[in-house]
Protein backbone atom coordinates (compact mmCIF):
# COMPACT_ATOMS: atom_id res chain seq x y z
CA UNK A 1 0.00 0.00 0.00
CA UNK A 2 1.01 3.32 -0.54
CA UNK A 3 2.59 5.31 2.00
CA UNK A 4 1.00 8.79 0.28
CA UNK A 5 -2.52 6.75 1.03
CA UNK A 6 -1.87 8.58 4.69
CA UNK A 7 -3.74 5.55 5.78
CA UNK A 8 -4.17 5.56 10.02
CA UNK A 9 -1.96 2.61 11.10
CA UNK A 10 -4.97 1.42 13.64
CA UNK A 11 -8.00 1.39 10.69
CA UNK A 12 -5.48 0.16 8.26
CA UNK A 13 -5.06 -2.82 10.34
CA UNK A 14 -8.66 -3.16 11.14
CA UNK A 15 -9.84 -3.49 7.79
CA UNK A 16 -7.21 -6.19 7.02
CA UNK A 17 -8.13 -8.11 10.12
CA UNK A 18 -11.76 -7.91 8.66
CA UNK A 19 -10.38 -8.80 5.08
CA UNK A 20 -8.64 -11.72 6.09
CA UNK A 21 -11.08 -13.59 8.42
CA UNK A 22 -13.55 -12.42 5.43
CA UNK A 23 -11.34 -14.49 2.34
CA UNK A 24 -10.39 -16.59 5.05
CA UNK A 25 -14.27 -17.61 5.39
CA UNK A 26 -15.44 -17.26 2.09
CA UNK A 27 -12.18 -17.64 -0.40
CA UNK A 28 -11.06 -15.07 -2.84
CA UNK A 29 -13.32 -15.26 -5.73
CA UNK A 30 -16.59 -15.33 -2.65
CA UNK A 31 -15.64 -12.80 -0.15
CA UNK A 32 -17.63 -9.52 0.18
CA UNK A 33 -16.25 -6.17 0.19
CA UNK A 34 -20.12 -5.08 1.44
CA UNK A 35 -19.37 -7.31 4.34
CA UNK A 36 -15.32 -5.90 4.90
CA UNK A 37 -16.89 -2.87 4.93
CA UNK A 38 -19.69 -3.07 7.51
CA UNK A 39 -17.40 -5.11 9.43
CA UNK A 40 -14.74 -2.74 9.46
CA UNK A 41 -17.64 0.64 9.80
CA UNK A 42 -15.79 1.94 6.77
CA UNK A 43 -17.41 3.67 3.37
CA UNK A 44 -16.94 1.71 -0.11
CA UNK A 45 -15.46 4.45 -1.17
CA UNK A 46 -12.77 4.74 1.95
CA UNK A 47 -11.82 1.01 1.28
CA UNK A 48 -11.34 1.32 -2.49
CA UNK A 49 -9.68 4.94 -1.76
CA UNK A 50 -6.76 3.19 0.42
CA UNK A 51 -6.90 -0.37 -1.53
CA UNK A 52 -7.74 0.55 -4.84
CA UNK A 53 -9.79 -2.65 -5.47
CA UNK A 54 -10.46 -6.36 -4.01
CA UNK A 55 -7.26 -7.40 -5.97
CA UNK A 56 -5.01 -5.14 -3.62
CA UNK A 57 -7.05 -5.52 -1.10
CA UNK A 58 -6.17 -9.41 -0.94
CA UNK A 59 -2.53 -8.64 -2.07
CA UNK A 60 -2.45 -6.47 0.96
CA UNK A 61 -3.57 -9.22 3.63
CA UNK A 62 -1.02 -11.41 2.57
CA UNK A 63 1.48 -8.90 2.75
CA UNK A 64 0.45 -8.35 6.59
CA UNK A 65 -0.08 -12.26 7.82
CA UNK A 66 2.90 -13.98 6.77
CA UNK A 67 5.55 -11.81 8.11
CA UNK A 68 2.96 -11.56 11.26
CA UNK A 69 3.31 -15.76 11.61
CA UNK A 70 7.14 -15.48 10.76
CA UNK A 71 7.89 -13.42 13.29
CA UNK A 72 5.91 -15.25 16.23
CA UNK A 73 7.44 -18.84 14.60
CA UNK A 74 10.82 -17.60 14.66
CA UNK A 75 10.97 -16.23 17.95
CA UNK A 76 9.50 -19.96 19.41
CA UNK A 77 11.09 -22.58 17.01
CA UNK A 78 14.61 -24.00 18.11
CA UNK A 79 17.48 -23.87 16.37
CA UNK A 80 19.87 -25.66 18.61
CA UNK A 81 17.90 -29.16 17.03
CA UNK A 82 20.46 -30.09 14.46
CA UNK A 83 18.24 -33.64 13.51
CA UNK A 84 16.58 -32.91 10.43
CA UNK A 85 14.12 -35.11 11.65
CA UNK A 86 13.57 -34.08 15.25
CA UNK A 87 13.39 -30.37 14.27
CA UNK A 88 10.78 -30.82 11.61
CA UNK A 89 8.72 -32.61 14.46
CA UNK A 90 9.28 -30.22 17.07
CA UNK A 91 9.25 -27.07 14.56
CA UNK A 92 5.55 -28.58 13.34
CA UNK A 93 4.24 -28.20 17.16
CA UNK A 94 5.17 -24.77 16.85
CA UNK A 95 3.27 -24.82 13.84
CA UNK A 96 -0.09 -26.29 15.26
CA UNK A 97 0.41 -23.85 18.50
CA UNK A 98 0.24 -21.11 15.92
CA UNK A 99 -3.00 -22.35 13.94
CA UNK A 100 -5.15 -22.27 16.71
CA UNK A 101 -4.02 -18.91 17.42
CA UNK A 102 -4.10 -17.75 14.13
CA UNK A 103 -6.98 -19.69 12.60
CA UNK A 104 -8.23 -17.39 9.70
CA UNK A 105 -5.14 -15.96 8.75
CA UNK A 106 -3.15 -19.73 8.90
CA UNK A 107 -6.91 -20.38 6.23
CA UNK A 108 -5.92 -17.61 4.32
CA UNK A 109 -2.42 -18.53 3.45
CA UNK A 110 -3.15 -22.12 3.28
CA UNK A 111 -5.77 -21.07 0.18
CA UNK A 112 -2.82 -18.66 -1.40
CA UNK A 113 0.32 -21.15 -1.06
CA UNK A 114 -1.66 -24.43 -2.71
CA UNK A 115 -4.82 -22.45 -4.23
CA UNK A 116 -4.06 -19.10 -5.47
CA UNK A 117 -6.63 -17.34 -6.94
CA UNK A 118 -6.21 -17.23 -10.76
CA UNK A 119 -7.10 -13.57 -10.56
CA UNK A 120 -4.06 -12.15 -8.40
CA UNK A 121 -1.53 -15.08 -8.85
CA UNK A 122 1.15 -12.69 -11.11
CA UNK A 123 1.18 -10.12 -8.16
CA UNK A 124 1.38 -12.81 -5.44
CA UNK A 125 3.94 -15.28 -6.89
CA UNK A 126 6.73 -13.68 -6.34
CA UNK A 127 6.05 -13.05 -2.54
CA UNK A 128 4.70 -16.54 -1.90
CA UNK A 129 8.53 -17.70 -3.19
CA UNK A 130 10.26 -15.75 -1.56
CA UNK A 131 9.02 -16.58 1.81
CA UNK A 132 8.75 -19.87 1.02
CA UNK A 133 12.14 -19.81 -0.02
CA UNK A 134 13.46 -18.34 3.49
CA UNK A 135 11.37 -21.24 5.13
CA UNK A 136 12.89 -23.60 3.53
CA UNK A 137 16.89 -21.93 4.00
CA UNK A 138 15.98 -21.74 8.15
CA UNK A 139 14.54 -24.99 8.49
CA UNK A 140 17.82 -26.50 7.09
CA UNK A 141 19.87 -24.03 8.26
CA UNK A 142 22.65 -25.42 11.01
CA UNK A 143 21.35 -28.79 10.53
CA UNK A 144 23.81 -31.71 11.02
CA UNK A 145 24.00 -33.97 7.72
CA UNK A 146 27.08 -35.90 9.08
CA UNK A 147 24.83 -39.17 9.87
CA UNK A 148 24.06 -39.51 6.10
CA UNK A 149 25.57 -42.30 4.43
CA UNK A 150 28.54 -41.41 2.36
CA UNK A 151 27.14 -41.80 -1.12
CA UNK A 152 24.36 -39.70 0.00
CA UNK A 153 24.57 -36.03 -1.47
CA UNK A 154 23.83 -33.27 0.95
CA UNK A 155 21.61 -31.19 -1.55
CA UNK A 156 19.79 -34.17 -3.13
CA UNK A 157 18.81 -34.93 0.70
CA UNK A 158 17.38 -31.90 1.19
CA UNK A 159 15.60 -31.97 -1.93
CA UNK A 160 14.12 -35.30 -0.66
CA UNK A 161 13.39 -34.96 2.40
CA UNK A 162 11.68 -31.37 1.44
CA UNK A 163 9.23 -33.04 -0.97
CA UNK A 164 8.50 -36.00 1.14
CA UNK A 165 6.88 -33.58 3.83
CA UNK A 166 5.82 -30.58 1.93
CA UNK A 167 3.96 -33.86 0.09
CA UNK A 168 2.58 -35.07 3.12
CA UNK A 169 1.85 -31.56 4.30
CA UNK A 170 -0.44 -30.94 1.27
CA UNK A 171 -2.26 -34.12 1.50
CA UNK A 172 -3.23 -33.60 4.75
CA UNK A 173 -4.60 -30.69 4.31
CA UNK A 174 -6.48 -31.23 1.09
CA UNK A 175 -7.80 -34.33 2.84
CA UNK A 176 -8.81 -33.56 6.52
CA UNK A 177 -11.36 -30.62 5.86
CA UNK A 178 -14.28 -30.11 7.06
CA UNK A 179 -17.92 -28.76 5.36
CA UNK A 180 -16.58 -25.05 5.67
CA UNK A 181 -13.50 -25.72 4.11
CA UNK A 182 -11.39 -25.13 7.57
CA UNK A 183 -8.31 -28.26 8.57
CA UNK A 184 -9.49 -30.32 10.72
CA UNK A 185 -5.89 -30.59 12.85
CA UNK A 186 -5.08 -33.84 14.44
CA UNK A 187 -2.34 -33.28 16.17
CA UNK A 188 -1.64 -36.80 17.92
CA UNK A 189 -2.04 -38.11 13.97
CA UNK A 190 0.00 -36.11 12.24
CA UNK A 191 3.30 -36.66 14.60
CA UNK A 192 2.43 -40.40 14.66
CA UNK A 193 2.53 -40.04 11.08
CA UNK A 194 5.70 -38.00 10.30
CA UNK A 195 8.09 -40.22 12.64
CA UNK A 196 7.22 -42.86 10.62
CA UNK A 197 8.19 -41.32 7.58
CA UNK A 198 10.95 -40.10 9.41
CA UNK A 199 12.17 -43.35 10.33
CA UNK A 200 11.51 -44.47 6.55
CA UNK A 201 13.96 -41.54 5.42
CA UNK A 202 16.54 -42.20 8.69
CA UNK A 203 16.64 -45.82 7.55
CA UNK A 204 17.45 -45.02 3.78
CA UNK A 205 19.59 -42.03 4.54
CA UNK A 206 21.64 -42.37 7.73
CA UNK A 207 24.41 -44.45 8.80
CA UNK A 208 23.55 -47.56 11.34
Amino acid sequence: MEKENNIPEEKKEKIIKVAIEEFAKEGYKNASTNKIVEAASISKGILFHYFKSKKGLYIETIKYAIPLLYDEFFKIVDFTETDIFERIIKWNLVKFNLMEKYPYIFKLLTDAFLDTPKEVNKELAPILLEYQKFGYYALFKNIDFSKLKQEIDVQNAIKIISWVFEGYGNSYIKTHKNEKGEIILDKNKIIDEMKVISNILKNGMYNK
